[in-house]
């Protein structure tokens, strides 16, 4: 479990998380900090790897944002390993491997977080009629045990009035996609984190859009990002949400962007879009070939990677000729994928 030469009682504790300002315990002392969202957890145990049998208990106190436990008379030695762990709604989390030395105790932490952390980054544009999404949703799994949702499945909900959805290929075998609900993750999710890229649409009526997403784990550290067009006027109710801004990133390319989107379980993401007279068509294509690796993972559209120029205007949202998701480039028909946007890039459906 933990590799490396032996070390002597004099050596620095293994995997000690007290950080160079945070003064280690003493001897014999272990502290844990539960960060997260702890409420709800009484007592902590510390387990010695290999003797769960000598395991021992303390109980939590709760401080501000955080809770703490605190073990006195704990051993320290070369041979000696620990594990501290607690358990909240029938699921243990547990900290990393550590050890104390003779003359030091150590300061370690476990998060706690009752249900699945949820994560998304998705980016926007005006396409034809629509409003179309390309999401990277994120879960994690903080406990130490998988995470059973039941024969339903994990639902991640898409906004209301959402059409056309799907996911890559290699995100097909473990996320489905139900008409009426969103993205369906099948199975069991195990500790860590997992990630895949969905992509979906609203209609634009009468030049708006309201995205109303429900939000059933929450989101942490979450944005949304729309490709700039004059007159297009972004907004959030969120209070957690820093307002809308411009970012250029690079190659020009400009964006509305909604960021630090922050939401407790069973909240309720929304954004408005709204165009103000007429706008530009986005992502009208100029004379540069769009680079190879335009179709990369991790860039919400492709954003960094795609080329834009002038061109005609026309009013948000009415009807246009469909260009490339990748490199904007007009198609011959409708449904005809790029060839440079390579066999996980989704189909759009209608």
């Amino acid at each position: 479990m933990l590799a490396g030469l032996a070390p002597d009682d004099t050596a620095p504790a293994i995997d000690d998380h007290s950080g160079p300002n945070i003064p280690a315990p003493p001897a014999g002392e272990v502290v844990v900090q539960l960060t997260g969202d702890p409420g709800g957890v009484t007592r902590a145990r510390l387990v010695e790897v290999g003797n769960p049998q000598n395991a021992v208990e303390a109980p939590v106190e709760v401080q501000q944002r955080s809770a703490m436990a605190t073990f006195t008379g704990i051993p320290g030695a070369a041979g000696k390993v620990y594990l501290a762990e607690v358990v909240l709604d029938g699921r243990v989390y547990r900290s990393a491997p550590f050890q104390l030395t003779a003359d030091k105790g150590a300061y370690t932490g476990i998060f706690v977080w009752p249900t699945l952390i949820h994560q998304f980054h998705a980016g926007a544009e005006i396409d034809d009629n629509k409003l179309w999404f390309q999401v990277q949703f994120t879960l994690a799994n903080g406990a130490g045990a998988p995470y059973d949702p039941g024969a339903d499945g994990i639902v991640i909900p898409l906004p209301a009035g959402f059409v056309g959805a799907s996911v890559r290929d290699e995100d097909a075998a473990r996320v489905s996609v139900d008409k009426d609900r969103g993205f369906i993750w099948r199975g069991h999710f195990p500790p860590g984190q997992r990630s895949f890229v969905g992509t979906f649409a609203l209609p634009i009526e009468d030049g708006e859009v309201d995205m109303v997403m429900p939000l059933p784990f929450g989101a942490l550290q979450s944005q949304v990002l729309v490709r700039h067009t004059p007159g297009l006027q972004v907004s959030t109710t969120n209070e957690s949400a820093a307002p809308p801004r411009m970012s250029t990133i690079d190659g020009g390319q400009r964006f509305m962007v909604v960021s630090n989107i922050a939401a407790r379980a069973e909240d309720t993401l929304r954004v408005s879009f709204r165009g103000d007279g007429d706008v530009p068509a986005v992502g009208q294509q100029n004379d540069q070939p769009a680079p190879a690796d335009h179709h990369r993972q991790g860039s919400p559209l492709g954003a960094d990677q795609v080329s834009r120029g002038r061109g005609a205007h026309r009013r948000f949202g009415r009807p246009g000729r469909r260009r490339c998701w990748f490199c904007r480039r007009r198609r011959p028909g409708r449904s005809t994928p790029c060839a440079r946007a390579g066999p996980s890039s989704g189909r759009r459906r209608r």
